[in-house]
């Protein structure tokens, strides 16, 4: 659901690591995708890989621009 808030615009950025399978966010990603926005893994900003249970994403833009404070953080 936060993956269509950012496609609706009602949030600017989310990420989640270790989150329960890739059913959780495979239809997300496509909506967020389909919507304009950028899915991209939090580990040095390649593209999602569902197996890896980790996520960023967020409008367009914004996911490169989290990057470096995710790999502070992380």
């Amino acid at each position: 659901m936060n993956l269509c808030g950012i496609a609706m615009g009602r949030l600017d950025c989310f990420y989640e690591i270790n989150f329960g399978g890739p059913w959780d966010v495979a239809a997300g990603a496509l909506i967020l995708e389909e919507a304009g926005g950028e899915v991209l893994d939090p580990f040095g900003g390649g593209p999602l890989d569902l197996m890896n249970r980790r996520v960023l994403a967020g409008s367009k833009g914004l996911p490169q621009r989290m990057l470096p404070y995710m790999a502070a953080s992380l």
